[in-house]
């Protein structure tokens, strides 16, 4: 067993980052944009139809079916990738993700609709529920987790060979530095 670095993400699920110098990387199965367009077709249809009517309640019990469908699913999905991780390590590290402040909406913003989008993204993969996952199944098998402060370490903006510091913005993902 090794130590692995873990960054959760919406377009990759999770990154595992081994000492050895190897990575593996999850896709995100997105569970709920593959089922978004039935739930919001069974949406419009139950908001015209009588409140407490018996077309309306079993409209709703097959929209809650769907929900719950698509929460099993993603459940699951974590379930699995979180022991998998657990299990190929002796210490684990992850950043301390503000999911509030990430899905926060703005007021007053102009571009509500990729907002929205954009959280309803971040929130179907699940991010709290995984990191909790990881953190109870690393005590149950004894293995050490550790969070990182994201705000104080600044991740994305430093160096991983010389620590130093530069900005950019959040499209520049690689990180190219004077050490190599």
């Amino acid at each position: 067993n090794v130590a692995v670095g873990i960054d959760w993400g919406v377009s990759t699920f999770v990154t595992a980052a081994y000492e050895t110098g190897g990575f593996e990387e999850v896709p995100n199965p997105r569970f709920l944009a593959r089922s978004l367009r039935r739930i919001k077709a069974l949406q419009a249809r139950l908001s015209f139809k009588c409140w407490k009517s018996k077309a309306h309640e079993k409209l709703r019990r097959t929209l809650a079916t769907l929900h719950r469908r698509v929460a099993s699913r993603r459940h699951d999905f974590i379930h699995k990738v979180s022991s998998r991780v657990v299990a190929s390590a002796s210490l684990l590290a992850t950043e301390k993700l503000e999911i509030r402040d990430m899905t926060l909406r703005r007021g007053g913003c102009p571009r509500r609709l990729p907002r929205a989008a954009l959280n309803r993204e971040v929130l179907s993969t699940a991010p709290s529920s995984f990191l909790a996952m990881i953190r109870y199944k690393a005590e149950e098998a004894g293995i050490e987790y550790v969070e990182v402060p994201t705000r104080v370490v600044k991740p994305t903006q430093r160096c991983s060979g010389c620590w130093g510091l530069s900005k950019k913005s959040l499209r520049d993902r690689q990180h190219e530095c004077e050490c190599g």
